[in-house]
């Protein structure tokens, strides 16, 4: 003979034992810690793990790390209109993302509806980083924003270098999210990719290997990295002989040299 309590407690532990194997744990929708408040907010669509694109889409450019101006919004879109490109950008500054979304319908779009991430009428942009996986794929990172938000980045600034003029002041340490290349090419399978610019502040070399095996997908891609007789402005930035050692970069897509 079993007490009800004893049953309910046994059918309690198995449910237990069930959500922990077979169930994603729920994640609290707000959440606040003695120094944030953190929100768990959809940011875009998927229908079957990929992105809702447009039904005449031939290929895709990503953009890793956009800021809010000389974005391939503005730079690149409006040159391929009979390309039916669509455009996947990403940027961690929830300013600079904002600002992006507010610029597809101006500041007399009181109360119109926009689509969900809709920062161009052919493109989406959601307000992630993109990393090496390091320490955990899909992982929260620390984002140290400068005071001019172009120097902001996951890595910390190099003190000793002699190119700080403008990115010498960290303002605030934020917690972003993260996820690797291979996540975002994922997304927008199996369309071909024929760019991905990376502007990510001495990660730009990481993103793109953390694309891994994907990287036969894309086309091309643009990335900063530092000359070889210039001083870096963060800790552990790879210089230019060590991206075309590292990546054989040179049969593989295009360098943009940094200063």
């Amino acid at each position: 003979y079993q007490s009800e309590q004893h049953v309910r407690q046994q059918e309690h532990q198995h449910h237990h034992q069930q959500q922990q194997v077979g169930e994603p744990k729920a994640l609290a929708a707000v959440e606040a810690t003695d120094d944030g408040v953190f929100a768990r907010v959809q940011i875009a669509a998927l229908r079957e793990g990929r992105l809702e694109l447009p039904p005449n889409t031939s290929a895709v450019a990503i953009e890793i790390g956009t800021s809010d101006r000389d974005t391939l919004s503005s730079e690149l879109m409006p040159m391929l209109p009979a390309r039916n490109m669509f455009l996947l950008a990403c940027e961690p500054l929830v300013d600079k993302y904002a600002r992006l979304l507010a610029k597809l319908q101006g500041p007399q779009s009181t109360d119109a509806f926009q689509a969900l991430g809709q920062h161009h009428a052919r493109g989406i942009i959601l307000p992630l980083a993109v990393s090496d996986g390091v320490p955990v794929e899909g992982g929260i990172l620390n984002l140290n924003v400068g005071r001019n938000s172009g120097c902001s980045s996951t890595l910390p600034l190099d003190h000793t270098s002699n190119r700080l003029k403008w990115c010498r002041k960290v303002m605030e340490q934020r917690s972003v999210p993260s996820v690797p290349l291979s996540t975002i090419l994922r997304w927008v399978e199996p369309l071909p990719v024929e760019l991905v610019k990376v502007d990510a502040q001495g990660m730009d070399l990481r993103v793109i290997e953390s694309a891994g095996a994907s990287l036969a997908r894309v086309r091309r891609f643009s990335l900063e990295v530092v000359s070889d007789d210039c001083a870096g402005l963060y800790v552990g930035q790879p210089k230019c002989s060590q991206a075309h050692l590292r990546m054989g970069l040179r049969d593989r897509g295009h360098l943009s040299g940094q200063g």
